[in-house]
């Protein structure tokens, strides 16, 4: 909860429509509200309406880039741009294929799905703490 008493907003960003529902259930059971945008220009069209405490953004959806593109972007934007963010990936970061890009990813997280609920909710809690 936020200072007033308002639930911290979470917005989810990702292509994939069953983990959005999925995620979103599990942060609103958690007590946050959940904002979603199935892509990377739809978060940066909705976000400043949104104004999110927290973002979890998907690493590739239209492109292999798409998730660090808007990221990118969403961290120029004066009103946004200090949100923390969560990269989910189903790259591990630390693996080979990742190329131990884990070190100079622009979030303060990252997730690599499938993700465990507790990890979500334990590392959303923390990523809110700051």
């Amino acid at each position: 909860m936020s200072a007033m008493g308002e639930k911290q907003k979470v917005m989810i960003v990702d292509d994939d429509r069953d983990l959005i529902d999925t995620t979103k259930a599990i942060l609103e059971a958690s007590g946050y509200e959940v904002a979603v945008a199935y892509d990377g220009p739809e978060c940066l069209e909705k976000v400043a309406g949104v104004s999110p405490d927290l973002i979890i953004m998907d690493l590739m959806m239209g492109s292999y880039t798409e998730g660090l593109d808007t990221i990118k972007k969403l961290q120029e934007d004066p009103t946004v741009g200090k949100t923390p963010m969560i990269l989910m990936t189903s790259v591990d970061m630390r693996s080979p294929i990742g190329g131990g890009m884990e070190e100079t990813l622009p979030v303060e997280h990252y997730l690599v799905k499938p993700v465990d609920p507790a990890e979500l909710i334990k590392t959303v809690q923390k990523c809110l703490e700051r």
